[in-house]
Parts: C-alpha cells; structure tokens; sequence
C-alpha cells in the first residue's frame, strides 16, 4: 500500500479540521504532530509517515488509517456524520449543545440515511458510554437490548430500550441504575407514547481520556 497524500488532505479537509487545529487536539490528548509536520504528510514533502503517527491522526478523525493508503482492496468507505445536539446519560434533559459544525465519520458499511450523531453528557451508562462520547444514531425501529436515543417533549437521553408486552409498557433503562438514574417507564396506550421519538444507537464513537476514565473507573480507583 501507498500513502495518498491526496486523499489524507481531502479527509481533513472534509473534517473541517485545519493542520493546526487537528495538531492542537491530538495535543491536548497528549499526541504531539506539530501543524507542520501535518502540512508535510499533506503536500508530501514527508512521503512515508509513521504509521504510529497515522493512526493517532485517523483515531482523532474517527476513521481507520487504511482510508489514507491508494491501493488498498480493502479499504474501508466512511461516511461524514453531522454533530446535532447532545443528549443526557443520566437525567434526562433539554439539549444545550451549541452548533459548531463538528462532524464524525463512520464506516459506510453500517451508514444509514437520516443517520446523525449526538455528544452525550454523564455517565449512567458508563461503562460503554462515558461523558463526553458520541453516539450515531439511526431511524432504525430499536430492539429489546438496543441502547437509543430518545426525545420526549423537551427532554431527551440515551437508556437501554426494552418492550415490555405483558405490562404494555416502554421501559427506557440506564446502565447505572440509582436514585438519580432511574428507569422511565411509558405505557403504551399514553399519549407520551404516541409523542415519543426513539432511534436506534448504530455506532459509539470513544474519546480516548474517557477510555482511561473508564479503566480507572472500572479498577477502582475513580
């Protein structure tokens, strides 16, 4: 396989990161590639960068490093998905995101139309998800054990969906379940159940400090 020095600048481009900015948070995450060092593996004066280097660039895109190689049979299609809002993982409550064009990308293999991604905030369904993460959704009809995203008048989270028919009911349920995190439950027959938007959770996309967090967490430290 050959780098494409081409196709590396057109990704980032399309991330709407510049060479300094994409520089600037692999920095903050503790990976040091210098705007320069970037602005070479673009116009190809650097022709055969370190794949070390290459993968801490495609993990900050949310993308593999085999989309940077011409030649590549098996080279993996992405697809951009638009940031929209943020979402609860604990209370459910009303979105404050601000828009700022931020984007993720994920393999077109599992891409849907409609599909969109959203930041979640808190952790009640931390292991898997952890504060700050995103998660792509679809307009997919969920399934028992799916993890979605809901809206429901001016709140919205991210539960585990569970149909329960013997007590006619929706259950939307947190990882974590505690006074503050707490199953909601709609019957069916509800007037909420008719104003209820529920898609399905396709992908989870990690920020690398919560992947530590969640270590910590889980050996118990934090």
């Amino acid at each position: 396989m050959k780098f494409d020095r081409k196709e590396f600048s057109e990704i980032i481009k399309k991330s709407k990161y510049t060479s300094a900015t994409l520089s600037n948070a692999l920095q903050e995450k503790g990976i040091t590639i210098s705007k320069n060092t970037i602005d070479a593996y673009r116009k190809g004066t650097i022709k055969e960068p370190p794949n070390n280097k290459l993968s801490a660039i495609a993990k900050q895109l949310n993308i593999n490093s085999s989309a940077f190689f011409a030649d590549n049979e098996n080279k993996i299609q992405i697809k951009q998905v638009k940031v929209i809002g943020s979402a609860s993982c604990g209370d459910p409550v009303t979105d404050t995101y601000q828009l700022n064009d931020e984007f993720v990308y994920v393999p077109l293999d599992i891409y849907e139309d409609g599909a969109y991604a959203i930041r979640c905030c808190g952790d009640s369904m931390s292991p898997e998800i952890e504060d700050g993460d995103v998660v792509v959704c679809s307009k997919t009809k969920p399934i028992n054990g799916d993890i979605v995203h809901y809206k429901l008048h001016n709140e919205e989270a991210i539960k585990i969906y569970f149909k329960d028919e013997d007590s006619y009911t929706l259950q939307l349920i947190p990882y974590n379940k505690t006074d503050t995190f707490k199953t909601k439950i709609i019957r069916l027959d509800s007037e909420e159940a008719e104003e209820l938007q529920v898609n399905k959770v396709i992908s989870i996309i990690k920020n690398n400090l919560n992947n530590r967090n969640a270590r910590l967490r889980f050996a118990g430290v934090l």
